[in-house]
């Protein structure tokens, strides 16, 4: 028996990020960004300020890499994150969603 094995090629969709909250956040607060793709079998991965995100103590990402936990928030985590789904070759990236830190 010779088993075929057939890659898509299909283009993988863009992702969306979805927050618990993006503005008015106090810090202090816990915030949740979840990166929403149709596709399955893509590996999800997070940009901050169009870099790499760098997991700091207070992040957290949950086992397939789709939800990232901040708490609490501070001011340094403000600015724009991305994520990125990608699967053989093929990714794309969210649109960037912008975090809004403000002090008490």
């Amino acid at each position: 028996d010779h088993h075929l094995l057939c890659f898509s090629t299909a283009p993988v969709a863009k992702p969306i990020i979805e927050a618990s909250n993006t503005t008015g956040t106090e810090h202090g607060v816990t915030v949740v960004l979840k990166c929403l793709t149709n596709d399955t079998g893509v590996a999800i991965s997070w940009f901050f300020n169009g870099q790499s995100l760098l997991l700091t103590e207070r992040m957290e990402l949950s086992q397939d890499n789709g939800t990232l936990t901040i708490e609490p928030v501070r001011r340094e985590d403000a600015g724009h994150y991305q994520c990125e789904a990608s699967h053989l070759g093929n990714s794309s990236k969210s649109d960037p969603l912008r975090l809004d830190v403000k002090c008490k």
